[in-house]
């Protein structure tokens, strides 16, 4: 199996891969959104579309990242119910079936990847019914 790391330095990770870089390109896309609204000769309609543009780059982002972090994170962590719980919490992952969950892009090599992570919490719940009987 892969090195584990902590629930934390995964959350950790994925604050830097994931949220930082939307909200940076958020800051630097609406800035200068903003700044082009002081000059005249370009239209309003242009610097709303680029405001659409940085609200749906964004999103992309996060909808490709997050896919790629959660891939990771899970294989890299031995306590999966702990970081799921604290990912969603911290805002970094949505509930399971969230309208914003079903937003993440996922290549068919990544929802397989997915599918055998997800055998880990099945085989996880099956020795505590086990530990309990």
């Amino acid at each position: 199996m892969n090195e584990t790391i902590t629930v934390d330095e995964a959350l950790k990770r994925g604050q830097r891969m994931v949220n930082y870089p939307v909200i940076a390109i958020q800051v630097i896309g609406y800035g200068s959104a903003y700044c082009l609204t002081k000059f005249p000769a370009i239209p309003q309609w242009l610097i709303l579309i680029l405001f659409l543009f940085v609200f749906i780059g964004a999103w992309l982002y996060w909808s490709f990242k997050i896919t790629t972090w959660r891939l990771w994170a899970f294989e890299h962590v031995d306590n999966v119910y702990e970081l799921k719980l604290r990912a969603i919490q911290g805002k970094l992952i949505w509930p399971d079936g969230s309208f914003f969950e079903k937003t993440e892009i996922r290549f068919a090599a990544d929802k397989k990847k997915w599918a055998q992570i997800q055998e880990r919490f099945d085989d996880i719940e099956d020795d505590e019914s086990e530990n309990i009987s």
